[in-house]
């Protein structure tokens, strides 16, 4: 936590007018998420009102000033929680910010690193400073609804149970997926083309968390495949296209891994087992191949699908490849397939 010089009480959670995500993330860390850590910074603030106010509003008072009063100016005023003033202050104006108003509180009150709400304050932070990533962002639900006129109070209730859900999710990450990766999963280094080495997630589990654990900063895992068998005999396999420098930190590069190899090895297995004739050009092909239809291979994320949360009923690949086959099929694929042109190695 940082430690500021003086506690001050606070009656009082002033935004702009339309509150943004970023200050929306912080009423609900104050009042519902972390109010304990919140208060021992800002007594009061788990009961304050929360009071929209416009530039006049603000007058010629300073931040400090307002918060001497028990007002705490959040994304506005060149407050503490305004990081446009921040990057003013650092001569950075020109610069991406490094951060939005609920990373500078979330730091400030010590749960930044908090397994529950990273997710959550990181999606905020993109939001902010990259843009909505589509029209059912809850962010942009968030300006249709302002623009439609709902209140304040709607579209903050509204971003609530958005962001309650998704701090739920990842809660059973880091509980349930956690536990079954430490139950039933293993790490295995296999070779890659031109000599490189690799890392492969296995894990027999029907848990819908345990991946996206693995794919978390907090597993300390990081592998390039990830394999998922499922005892109903489904699979899914994951490569992963982006790492960052740092491992969990840094700029995210691209690896060029491509599962095109492992697909074509699986569904030669397959054919194979049905007797069917086929052609070898087209065992790698994207989306779905004949006979073969139960294996599906996504190009945006080089990801084959056998069976989903929502296709359940698809012919599991386990009637007529067993996990070690299909393992040595991965192996196989991986150290034969050649990087993508565009990648960074």
């Amino acid at each position: 936590m940082t430690t500021l010089l003086t506690k001050y009480p606070v009656h009082t959670l002033v935004p702009h007018q339309r509150p943004h995500a970023d200050e929306m993330a912080i009423f609900l860390m104050a009042q519902k998420l972390y109010s304990a850590q919140a208060e021992k910074l800002y007594p009061g603030i788990s009961r304050a009102q929360i009071k929209e106010f416009n530039r006049d509003q603000l007058g010629s008072k300073s931040s400090q000033q307002w918060l001497e009063e028990g007002y705490l100016l959040v994304g506005i005023g060149n407050g503490r929680y305004d990081e446009h003033a921040s990057m003013k202050a650092r001569g950075k104006t020109r610069e991406k910010p490094k951060d939005c108003a609920a990373t500078l509180f979330a730091k400030d009150i010590g749960v930044y690193e908090q397994h529950e709400c990273y997710r959550f304050i990181q999606h905020i932070f993109k939001n902010d400073t990259d843009g909505a990533q589509s029209l059912m962002d809850i962010c942009s639900l968030l300006n249709l609804w302002y623009d439609f006129g709902k209140p304040f109070q709607f579209v903050y209730a509204e971003f609530c149970k958005y962001a309650l859900l998704l701090i739920r999710n990842d809660e059973l990450i880091h509980t349930e997926g956690k536990r079954e990766w430490e139950a039933h999963g293993r790490i295995e280094t296999i070779a890659g083309p031109s000599g490189t080495k690799l890392t492969m997630a296995v894990v027999q589990s029907d848990s819908n968390y345990v991946l996206p654990y693995v794919d978390s900063k907090f597993s300390g895992v990081f592998p390039d495949i990830k394999v998922l068998w499922k005892s109903t005999g489904h699979c899914l396999i994951f490569c992963t296209t982006h790492k960052r420098k740092n491992g969990a930190t840094g700029k995210r590069i691209p690896t060029g891994l491509r599962l095109n190899k492992v697909v074509a090895n699986i569904r030669r297995h397959v054919l194979q087992k049905r007797g069917s004739g086929y052609d070898p050009q087209s065992l790698s092909d994207y989306g779905q191949a004949d006979n073969t239809e139960m294996i599906m291979y996504h190009p945006d994320f080089e990801a084959m699908f056998n069976g989903t949360k929502t296709e359940s009923s698809v012919v599991p690949i386990g009637d007529f490849v067993s996990l070690d086959e299909l393992l040595e099929a991965v192996r196989k694929g991986m150290r034969d397939f050649t990087f993508r042109k565009s990648s960074k190695k």
